[in-house]
């Protein structure tokens, strides 16, 4: 399902898109929303309460669809199975000239399942929708949907797929750039989104005692990272809410950083030390540690999850492809491939000048991959500008520098944290150990010194390898150019 239920009707060169986002509530939801201060300030005038129907088939084919009540059409051969019934109420808010609320709520059925549903649309200018959306997601949980409200509360609350009869009307694209840009935020947006759900129902399973799983903090951080850079790239197409909303993306990034962080350090150095010393009370002790930091960043994970961060963040994916209007994109190129060159030009300059990488300090090191990784994702989002042996040659290099500078990193990475682990006190208490009794504060001194030898051990090696690869790197022809 695409992130929102974007129909834009006119651009409007002062406000950007006429747009308009559903939102599928839970009955918690619902009477949280009615309580909510935000909806108060927003409430509509009072509009016309309207009944509304519709009613789920399947066709000859076993696909499900919704229609709305009426002479059956003639391409539909195949029976009902379900329906829904409800009362809908449309106004303007009576806070913000242009912006039109409306509710509904009602019942469905589905063979034996029956539940009712609840839902919200916001409709207006594109920004004043993001920013009301943005701002009822503090205070209540909103589910962004496209096409048949009533169908798609019956996929999210009993599981049932029914897929619209018909697609939405397109946005209207004032232009390449534009075009490109709203379809590759979106694209963004809604892998994140499905990024965010498997790594919840993972955290859902951490809570039933299931193991540990590193991959989908992973994935999501990746989706995390290219939808920044997608963003950051086209900020300068939508008004500053958009920079901003990529601004706010990076405190979700600290936090699953801080799990990343774990995940790589217990299942790499720790799981080393232990395998290679099963018997050393130093490496036992380093490893039931790691453990229980894991934990610790992953029960906060799923604590911000759970907030109103989360809810806002939501919202955010959602509005995304909305805010992309073209104001104040006079001076950049109007076709995709010029915007392209200019975007991979800008950001390779730092890449190909970086200086000689041994003689870098960790915070420049830090920045160089930073910027590798960035061009490394603008290159794949716009490779398909250019051509696709020049484009495949120059991302194989960058991704092998981009490697290297993650080995470093990951060495650089287990310093930190064997700083902050020596300066948040606690030493474990008395351990035996085969030389003798042993204070907790010698084990871990001792683990932390072998943690470091193994993050040391590495480094040389990888600053050879990146520094080989930057040359290689520096030595080809931009295939932007």
């Amino acid at each position: 399902m695409t992130a929102a239920g974007g129909r834009a009707e006119a651009p409007s060169p002062a406000r950007g898109l006429a747009a308009q986002l559903d939102f599928i509530l839970s009955p918690e939801a619902a009477r949280a929303l009615k309580h909510a201060a935000t909806w108060r300030a927003l409430v509509p005038r009072a509009g016309r309460r309207a009944l509304f129907a519709e009613i789920w088939v399947i066709d000859g084919e076993g696909r499900a669809m919704a229609l709305a009540p009426g002479p059956w059409p003639e391409t539909i051969e195949g029976r009902a199975f379900g329906a829904a019934i409800g009362y809908r109420r449309r106004g303007q808010s009576r806070a913000i000239p242009g912006l039109t609320l409306e509710r509904a709520e009602g019942a469905f059925v589905a063979g034996v399942k029956a539940g009712r549903f609840f839902t919200l649309s916001l409709s207006g200018a594109a920004p004043v929708v993001a920013e009301a959306a943005r701002a009822l997601a503090g205070e209540c949980a909103l589910f962004a949907a496209a096409g048949s409200l009533a169908s798609l509360a019956a996929w999210r609350v009993l599981g049932i797929d029914v897929p619209r009869a018909c697609a939405p009307p397109p946005l209207t694209y004032e232009s390449e750039l534009t075009t490109a840009a709203r379809c590759l935020l979106e694209a963004q947006a809604t892998l994140l989104r499905a990024r965010i759900e498997t790594l919840s129902a993972m955290l859902a399973a951490l809570r039933l005692g299931a193991p540990h799983e590193a991959e989908p903090v992973h994935q999501t951080r990746v989706a995390l990272r290219r939808l920044r850079a997608t963003i950051a790239v086209f900020a300068p197409l939508g008004p500053p809410l958009l920079a901003e909303i990529g601004s706010e993306l990076r405190a979700f990034g600290h936090v699953l950083g801080r799990a990343r962080e774990w995940d790589v350090f217990e299942t790499g150095i720790a799981h080393d030390l232990v395998r290679r010393f099963p018997a050393d009370a130093a490496a036992l002790h380093l490893a039931a540690l790691a453990g229980a930091k894991r934990r610790a960043a992953y029960d906060g994970l799923d604590a911000w999850l759970a907030g109103e961060a989360a809810r806002r963040l939501l919202v955010d994916l959602a509005v995304l492809p909305l805010l992309v209007h073209g104001e104040g994109g006079a001076a950049l190129p109007r076709t995709l491939g010029a915007f392209a060159s200019a975007a991979l030009e800008k950001r390779a300059r730092r890449v190909r000048r970086a200086a000689a990488l041994a003689a870098l300090e960790a915070e420049p090191l830090h920045r160089l991959r930073l910027d590798a990784k960035h061009l490394r994702y603008l290159g794949e989002m716009f490779a398909p500008c250019f051509s696709s042996r020049r484009s495949a040659r120059f991302i194989r290099r960058l991704a092998a520098l981009q490697d290297w500078l993650g080995a470093l990193n990951d060495a650089a990475m287990t310093a930190r944290l064997m700083h902050d682990i020596a300066h948040e006190g606690g030493d474990g208490g008395e351990t035996g150990g085969e030389m003798g009794e042993e204070s907790g504060a010698e084990i871990m001194a001792r683990a932390r010194g072998m943690a470091l030898g193994f993050a040391a051990a590495v480094t040389p090696r990888a600053m050879s390898k990146a520094v080989r690869a930057l040359e290689r790197l520096q030595g080809l022809k931009p295939f932007w150019l």
